[in-house]
């Protein structure tokens, strides 16, 4: 597993460095890269997928682009596959979310 997660990290980089991501970082608005957290309260992301409570998640890192104000979380789901949250931090968006985290996600 540690080799996937260092792949991810790499290629995580890299991706930030294309698409002009300001920073890849492994906290964020208290969420900590490497622990494990539960969703407690559904909600969809900027993509439109539905992220339903008892999704339990082991987070890889975190991105922000300042540009589009877009929240990245790079997560590992239960059953080993890897997938991107994107969360948009307006207010007529995800904003709420982003701003109130442990409302929605709780470490496990």
């Amino acid at each position: 597993m540690v080799d996937v997660e260092i792949y991810l990290w790499l290629d995580m980089a890299m991706h930030a460095r294309r698409m002009d991501w300001q920073h890849v970082i492994t906290e964020f608005q208290g969420l900590e890269a490497g622990r494990s957290y539960s969703v407690l309260r559904s909600f969809v992301d900027a993509d439109g997928d539905e992220h339903r409570a008892g999704e339990s998640w082991r987070l890889l890192g975190s991105m922000f682009s300042k540009f589009d104000d877009l929240v990245t979380l790079c997560v590992t789901l239960r059953d080993g596959s890897q997938c991107e949250v994107p969360l948009i931090w307006r207010p007529e968006a995800q904003g709420q979310l982003v701003e109130k985290f442990s409302e929605y996600l709780a470490a496990a």
